[in-house]
């Protein structure tokens, strides 16, 4: 109902319809478009942005045993520091890993926004992710693995991001501090619509879709009463 104007419908359709063409494939592309505007207002006043992933379980059957068995999916999420919005997620099987979904997620939500600075875990390091960000506009704060090397000379976006960590802890830190809030975001949106889901894998990935938009929707207006 809050999106029928929006999206020119003459009336609202009931559950049960909503839930048999939940796992559509063309349902993805429309629960983007409408996770980016639930929390575009809040979005564009972020300067800082977190990226990180939470996983969700699922029940499987085991083989001819028909024992259920636990697996898990994955969740990657930009998150706005201040506002704790999510206008950009991707889902992926629970054993793939962090790093090559950086750039989908950034290219996505950056452009256009006001964000200077991410900050990222260390599933994120690396020079290719940092280059991104640094080409998006934006400074990487990346959690350094113990093997980073410090270079008086840096000559990619990664050493300079060392150098810069080695020689400035303060700042660093000042900045790095705001990486908890993503934390946040992802108890928050757990802890109301828990972390258990079932279906198909595109329907598991609607659904992480849907609960973005509701997600959304209630801190985009907690962001408007705060104000």
């Amino acid at each position: 109902m809050f999106y029928q104007a929006a999206l020119g419908l003459t009336n609202v359709p009931r559950p049960r319809t909503l839930w048999k063409y939940r796992a559509k494939r063309s349902m993805a592309r429309i629960l983007k478009e409408l996770q980016r505007e639930a929390g575009e207002e809040a979005w564009m006043k972020e300067t800082i942005a977190g990226v990180d992933s939470t996983a969700s379980s699922h029940y499987t059957l085991n083989g001819t045993t028909r024992r259920k068995r636990r697996t898990h999916d994955k969740a990657h999420l930009v998150v706005g520091v201040r506002s704790l919005v999510i206008p950009e997620s991707r889902f992926t099987r629970g054993t793939w890993q962090d790093g090559p979904e950086y750039e989908s997620l950034v290219s996505a939500a950056l452009p256009g926004s006001n964000v200077r600075a991410t900050v990222e875990d260390k599933g994120y390091t690396g020079n290719p992710n940092a280059t991104v960000t640094k080409q998006l506009g934006a400074t990487p704060y990346m959690a350094l693995k113990k093997n980073a090397v410090f270079r008086p000379h840096p000559t990619n976006a990664y050493e300079s991001m060392v150098y810069f960590k080695t020689r400035f802890p303060a700042r660093w830190s000042s900045t790095m501090k705001w990486r908890v809030k993503v934390e946040c975001a992802n108890s928050a949106k757990k802890r109301r619509y828990g972390d258990l889901t079932r279906g198909s894998i595109a329907g598991r990935r609607n659904r992480e879709f849907i609960q973005d938009i509701a997600h959304n929707i209630r801190f985009n207006l907690l962001d408007e009463l705060a104000e």
